[in-house]
């Protein structure tokens, strides 16, 4: 999948978004001092949360699913606390036909989506303190989860990420990989076969 496709990711100037922000709303920036900022000075590093939902227009009634996309926003943790949806920044959208006609589909979509955010984030300085974003936590429903990692099916037709072996019990997929094996076998090999990328 090419990097051209068309994902309306908003590649921000984090700098200058960010700045903006604090000049409409100086509280916003007192908030980041004794939140975000306290932890970087303390620890050296922060924490964020990517949150990716499904989003339909129009009304209960009469739902636009020609127009269903596929939303991402992000947020600290350290602000997270605060239950706040104003707190979450629009990062990502894309459509639902958009997804299904690309190669890799949403899994490679959330990629790109990782790779953008990661690099608008490396040279975030707030306050003249760099902000050094380390880790991010995906929060969905089940069923973002299972589209944007790819991982498993919601009737066990794919190996589990983590066991590599495991599959809904009766599936006629283990009739033709013989390291598939259904839940609950009684084979004497092991039921665990950890998970690598090598």
């Amino acid at each position: 999948m090419s990097k051209s496709m068309t994902v309306a990711s908003q590649h921000w100037i984090c700098n200058n978004n960010m700045d903006k922000a604090f000049a409409v709303r100086p509280d916003f920036l007192k908030l980041f001092q004794c939140t975000v900022l306290a932890t970087q000075q303390r620890t050296g590093a922060v924490q964020a949360v990517i949150y990716c939902d499904e989003a339909v227009p129009g009304n209960i009634l009469a739902p636009d699913n020609r127009r269903r996309s596929y939303c991402f926003y992000f947020c600290w943790l350290d602000i997270c606390k605060y239950r706040n949806d104003t707190l979450w920044i629009p990062f990502g959208i894309i459509r639902a036909d958009k997804v299904n006609s690309c190669d890799g589909g949403l899994p490679a979509i959330f990629t790109i989506v990782l790779e953008e955010l990661t690099s608008s984030l490396a040279t975030l300085v707030i306050d003249k303190v760099f902000l050094n974003t380390d880790k991010f936590y995906f929060l969905a429903d089940e069923d973002a989860l299972k589209k944007c990692g790819s991982h498993k099916g919601a009737s066990g037709l794919r190996p589990c990420i983590k066991c590599a072996n495991c599959i809904s019990k009766g599936n006629e997929v283990t009739a033709y990989y013989s390291i598939l094996k259904p839940l609950g076998t009684t084979s004497k090999q092991p039921l665990i076969v950890k998970y690598t990328t090598s």
